[in-house]
């Protein structure tokens, strides 16, 4: 396992960068797995996501960005819904996700604590996003 996190609703999802392919839920009774039947691709997924505004995300990178296995999936209720390059996504390997700018503050802030006090403010120039491209090398999606 490589992602594990709690959506808003208590569920657990699971996911693995290494052999496991799909994304699993527990609902406090039973797994529900994600495969192909639910739109997301047969390929391990190195992380689930779910940001502050209840959307769940399956992150899978593949062995590259053109190699037709890497990809963002949104969660829409009942199956996933895939964001790439034909998206608008500058790529379509993604490491992580925020929401918005509060969310892109709070997991800038989690990452480089110690320039956190660059972007308190309410007008912050995008100095959270800069960060955090910075840091992946990408622009967050």
């Amino acid at each position: 396992i490589t992602s594990m996190v709690q959506d808003q609703q208590g569920r657990i999802w699971v996911s693995s960068g290494a052999t496991i392919k799909g994304v699993y839920r527990f609902d406090g009774q039973a797994w529900k797995r994600f495969g192909t039947e639910s739109g997301l691709m047969e390929v391990p997924y190195h992380k689930v996501v779910a940001d502050t505004l209840g959307n769940v995300w399956a992150l899978a990178t593949g062995r590259g960005s053109r190699d037709g296995k890497s990809g963002v999936f949104r969660f829409n209720g009942t199956g996933f819904d895939r964001w790439d390059t034909a998206n608008g996504l500058i790529d379509s390997r993604v490491y992580d996700v925020t929401a918005d700018k509060d969310g892109a503050r709070a997991r800038a802030s989690q990452l480089l604590p110690a320039h956190a006090g660059l972007w308190t403010r309410a007008k912050d120039d995008g100095r959270a996003e800069a960060a955090l491209i910075a840091f992946y090398g990408t622009r967050p999606a």
